[in-house]
């Protein structure tokens, strides 16, 4: 038998390129730390040999990305609810690579706080063998869930004034 978890906390920052009412478009850059615990049991039987054998394994490896992020704000005037998605990866030039995309819907709790849960449609760690060494391949997918903290500005809510002040331009 064998068993095979992984936990992945992920800090990181994000910069806003482009940000308007609606949503904005950014680059965010994290450190991935994919806690991975793997245990392996076994029993064989040869005519009237019996054996037995397990062994278990655990590594924290940090792993930094960058990559594109976005969130889109459905409702008119409010940040309340935002829908989101990420895809950030690194090569480790020669050695591997890792690659993470991500979906999510975000609920404002205050104006810097959110609870953000989504689907990790896939987070990938290739490692490539070599001749002395065992290539290690993982992928995570499914739920995820996230406090975030926004230090900036949220975007501005706009007021509705049924009576506009009179323009300098007449026609």
């Amino acid at each position: 038998s064998v068993d095979i978890n992984g936990l992945n906390i992920a800090p990181g920052y994000q910069y806003d390129i482009i940000r308007r009412d609606r949503g904005y478009l950014g680059l965010e850059i994290d450190l991935n730390l994919i806690n991975t615990k793997a245990s392996l049991a076994l029993t064989g039987n040869v005519g009237n040999v019996t054996g037995s054998g397990s062994g278990s394994k655990s590594f924290l490896a940090p792993l930094p990305a960058v990559g594109p992020v976005f969130r889109w704000y459905p409702l008119h005037d409010s940040n309340r609810l935002s829908i989101g998605g990420s895809f950030r990866g690194m090569p480790f030039f020669g050695y591997g690579n890792f690659l993470s995309a991500r979906g999510d819907v975000g609920v404002g709790l205050t104006q810097h706080l959110n609870v953000r849960v989504g689907y990790e449609m896939s987070s990938r760690l290739s490692i490539h063998g070599t001749a002395d060494q065992i290539a290690v391949k993982l992928t995570h997918k499914g739920p995820s869930a996230g406090i975030e903290y926004s230090w900036g500005q949220s975007p501005p809510k706009k007021v509705h004034n049924p009576n506009p002040p009179p323009s300098d331009w007449h026609v």
